[in-house]
């Protein structure tokens, strides 16, 4: 396993679909995965310039999500 992504396997929602609802709704870019996990499996960057805030709004957006049965 990476130590610079983290895969995250939604249960009801297709990967790509998570993928796009983070960028379009709450403005947070993800990692899409390629091949034949491509729609299971998107994955989540923790290198470079990322602050407690910004993982703060990831997590508050994948609760929101998973409240709106997204998840």
């Amino acid at each position: 396993m990476s130590n610079a992504v983290t895969a995250l396997r939604p249960l009801n929602n297709g990967a790509k679909e998570i993928v796009k609802i983070l960028k379009d709704e709450y403005k947070i870019w993800v990692c899409p995965n390629g091949g034949e996990m491509a729609d299971k499996v998107f994955r989540v960057g923790h290198i470079g310039y990322i602050t407690k805030a910004d993982n703060q709004a990831l997590i508050d957006a994948l609760y929101d999500m998973h409240r709106r049965g997204l998840l």
